[in-house]
């Protein structure tokens, strides 16, 4: 899991020359990485594709189980299906942010 927080630290001089110094909290976030492998035939991702079948289950890189929506292994799928190691992101409430093919 990455930590990303941002600030902003600013200093204003007004006209009679007093200083404001202030801090703007703008956003925490965390993001959570993963990474695995996945080899899915084409006849068994066609399950995902045609909607009988919900989630991929797939262990990352460290052992922890993952259930990922077949829709969006759909743009990395060719005549053999799926194959290959990926990338995973994901917001701190769970949402997709991104899936790349490494």
């Amino acid at each position: 899991m990455i930590s990303c927080s941002l600030a902003k630290f600013f200093t204003v001089i007004n006209a009679d020359d007093t200083e404001i110094i202030g801090v703007i909290f703008l956003i925490r976030m965390y993001i959570m990485i993963f990474y695995f492998s996945i080899n899915v035939n084409y006849q068994e991702f066609e399950r995902y594709y045609q909607g009988h079948a919900d989630k991929v289950e797939v262990r990352d890189n460290e052992g922890r189980i993952l259930w990922i929506h077949g829709r969006h292994f759909r743009p990395f799928l060719t005549r053999a299906g799926v194959q290959g190691q990926f990338k995973m992101e994901l917001s701190q409430s769970g949402e997709l942010l991104s899936l790349l093919k490494i």
